[in-house]
């Protein structure tokens, strides 16, 4: 995949993570830029996460940031993290910030980061993928999305248990829990669902391309949105059918991630910035 060039990188999805907090005034959007005068020392920016605390987290090809308000502090494995390259961050309902590695599964625990061992389990040697890699319910399992296959987690103690959710040989590009129970996921060339105990591939069948999903995201009215490196699609609530969101042109070198602001609008990277929709008038949306 062609990489957005460092600064625009930097500034899209930063301000995903910024508009979390900060209202969007009528049709305007300010952009921030965050480098290494702020102690941001990489600038290859992977994935963000801003906390329940409202630190911003920033997770980059050789390590991990967090931003306090006026300066980025770096972790490395002299804090615990298993490897440098970071792929993911999820936090977890009862607030543990869960980090996806090129070279494992780390958790914060108080101030350091501990190396989460995956046990002799099938896949258990599988490293997270993706930006959306990590999910976590409110009961607290752990979803990863690996390589070869969706891993689901049960903590005991300080000893987290991963099973493989279904046999099938297929990568995991993206895990998601929607507000009502299900899971969705990015399997293969597909988009996979766990109801019920039970995964099935649905993509195909509710409309969607044979297309890799890298992003799912729900939004405050219900409608699941999907996005691959070049689509986009829709699935409004109560519909059984994916639409394509023609109004945004195709993606040329953006990363396939997928945000909201504070009033929950969609923002949607691209290669020539930040997409964002527009807010609701008479119960519809326009963009």
């Amino acid at each position: 995949m062609v990489r957005q060039t460092i600064p625009r990188a930097i500034a899209t999805l930063l301000a995903i993570a910024s508009s979390l907090v900060t209202p969007l005034k009528a049709q305007r959007y300010n952009f921030k830029f965050f480098g290494q005068e702020e102690g941001l020392q990489n600038l290859a920016v992977q994935v963000v996460l801003q906390d329940r605390q409202g630190f911003l987290w920033v997770g980059t090809e050789n390590g991990l940031f967090r931003y306090d308000g006026s300066q980025f502090k770096a972790f490395t494995k002299d804090d615990g993290l298993p490897g440098m390259r970071i792929e993911s961050l999820q936090e977890a309902a009862d607030g543990t910030l869960w980090v996806g590695t090129g070279n494992g599964l780390a958790r914060r625990t108080g101030g350091r980061f501990e190396t989460v061992l995956m046990g002799e389990e099938p896949g258990a040697a599988h490293t997270v993928v993706g930006r959306e890699g990590i999910a976590a319910d409110s009961q607290g399992r752990l979803y990863l999305a690996t390589e070869r296959v969706l891993l689901a987690g049960t903590t005991k103690g300080n000893t987290v248990s991963f099973t493989p959710v279904n046999s099938a040989d297929t990568e995991a590009a993206s895990v998601y829990l929607d507000r009502s129970g299900k899971l969705w996921y990015g399997c293969g060339l597909d988009l996979c669902v766990l109801e019920n105990g039970g995964a099935r591939a649905a993509g195909s069948a509710m409309g969607l391309p044979r297309e890799r999903w890298d992003a799912i995201l729900e939004d405050p009215d219900g409608a699941l949105w999907v996005r691959s490196e070049k689509s986009l699609y829709m699935r409004a609530r109560g519909s059984d059918r994916f639409q394509s969101q023609t109004e945004v042109a195709e993606f040329d070198g953006a990363y396939p991630v997928l945000g909201l602001d504070s009033v929950g609008r969609l923002l949607v990277p691209t290669g020539d910035g930040l997409v964002r929709r527009s807010a609701r008038m008479g119960g519809r949306h326009n963009r």
